[in-house]
């Protein structure tokens, strides 16, 4: 027989970066409200997105709202307390073609009024950054563009920072297996199902569930086409390699920023010489792989 477990005015579905953000920043914004945060286990998901090794961090997008929004979240990362032990300023440089770095300089005026990236080409790259780039293969290649405000995220603490501080605010953690979206009879949410019988009300139910929202609301409602997500969200995956540097080696990479290419994106973990690549455009988007292997540069 299930009981209702909690009552809260918001109900957050999933402890993600979507949704322990979400939880943080309701409750700074109205501490009176009461706020629960659900996930599957004890936080942080390691089956998060966001539970990873490094997600760059940066603001350099050919879409201006998109921009706009990023530099909304640099400043928080390098301001908001919770963030800033978790940033690691170390710049980005794309290799890519002119057009795109230009659209990126032209954005950054429109809405900053200046621009801190710059369009260098593919030799004036290969001299910088203590030359870790001198021997790269850029065919193809015809202008490169460097920021050195960007950087990465130590993702997998920073989720972690974030749902403690929520917590420490008061927000309601539940470690539950959600099983459906409860209804009215009029059709509105009113709350969350979770397999051990429990059932969690909230005024406002909010889902950040990820990939795993088709399928929530499909298995809730079947009969109500017109929730159904559909086209709307498409699950995908990227295929991440590690790759372990020796710590004798780890000097060669102190000046290197995170690179962007078309062979993938290179962010980097050095407190643990660590340094991680994905390639976020593979065909294989229904795979997750990760490979790891010790490498030693010349």
């Amino acid at each position: 027989m299930s009981a209702t477990y909690s009552n809260s005015d918001y109900l957050i579905a999933g402890a993600g970066a979507f949704g322990a953000s979400t939880a943080l920043y309701l409750k700074r914004a109205y501490p009176d409200k009461s706020v629960t945060l659900v996930d599957r286990g004890e936080f942080p998901c390691p089956l998060a997105a966001a539970h990873d090794l490094n997600k760059i961090i940066r603001a350099e997008y050919e879409d201006k709202v998109y921009m706009k929004l990023a530099l909304e979240a640099l400043d928080v990362w390098r301001s908001d307390p919770i963030f800033t032990p978790h940033f690691n300023q170390t710049g980005i440089l794309f290799a890519d073609i002119e057009s795109i770095g230009q659209a990126i300089v032209d954005n950054y005026v429109k809405l900053i009024g200046t621009s801190p990236a710059e369009l260098i080409s593919p030799e004036d790259a290969k001299g910088r950054f203590n030359g870790v780039f001198r021997d790269a293969d850029w065919t193809d290649v015809t202008s490169c563009t460097e920021n050195p405000q960007a950087g990465w995220g130590d993702a997998a603490n920073a989720l972690k920072s974030v749902i403690q501080a929520a917590i420490d605010l008061g927000v309601n953690y539940v470690a539950g297996s959600i099983e459906k979206i409860t209804f009215a009879a009029d059709g509105s949410a009113t709350g969350l199902a979770l397999a051990e019988g429990k059932i969690l009300a909230g005024s406002k139910t909010i889902l950040c569930t990820g990939a795993y929202t088709a399928e929530l609301i499909a298995d809730s409602a079947p009969e109500r086409e017109e929730i159904q997500v559909k086209g709307r969200l498409v699950a995908a995956a990227a295929i991440m390699c590690a790759f372990k540097i020796p710590q004798d080696e780890l000097p060669k990479f102190a000046a290197a920023p995170i690179i962007i290419s078309p062979m993938g994106n290179y962010p980097s973990k050095w407190n643990s010489n660590i340094l991680s690549s994905s390639h976020n455009t593979s065909p294989i988007a229904k795979m997750s792989l990760c490979f790891i292997a010790e490498v030693h540069w010349s």
